[in-house]
């Protein structure tokens, strides 16, 4: 098909969506049908249907601001959360010498690299200019 017959069928799509003004379950499971769909047109080659794409998605953004905030807010917690956890794990390698794990750190400070010293399967090296990989 022609870039305009994309770019029509891309706007009757979106004008799809969000035409109820009582929102329940089904309404919801159809515009996000619609929404799949048209997401399935990102790569289109043509600007016009992708000029098309950004209007009709527009309608869908604006309807589940709420929703797509306390997600965005959820995602961004939790990669706080994950970047804190590996805090201290992130400088480490791992080498398998013989059936043993041996972990190696240029970070002395770090709580986790402590407990691995103490326990034997732990060593700390000084930075250099060359690094681990």
């Amino acid at each position: 098909p022609h870039p305009e017959v994309r770019a029509v069928a891309t706007f009757a799509l979106g004008t799809f969506i969000g035409v109820a003004c009582e929102r329940n379950d089904h309404v919801n499971a159809i515009d996000n049908g619609v929404v799949s769909v048209l997401l399935s047109m990102t790569n289109d080659a043509s600007c016009l249907v992708r000029k098309e794409l950004v209007v009709a998605l527009h309608g869908y953004v604006m309807q589940m601001e709420g929703t797509m905030c306390a997600v965005a807010s959820h995602v961004l917690e939790d990669e706080r959360y994950r970047e804190e956890q590996l805090k201290g794990i992130h400088s480490l390698s791992a080498v398998a010498a013989a059936g043993e794990w041996i972990v190696v750190s240029r970070e002395t400070e770090s709580p986790a690299i402590q407990a691995l010293t103490n326990i034997g399967i732990a060593a700390t090296a000084p930075p250099s200019s060359s690094s681990l990989s």
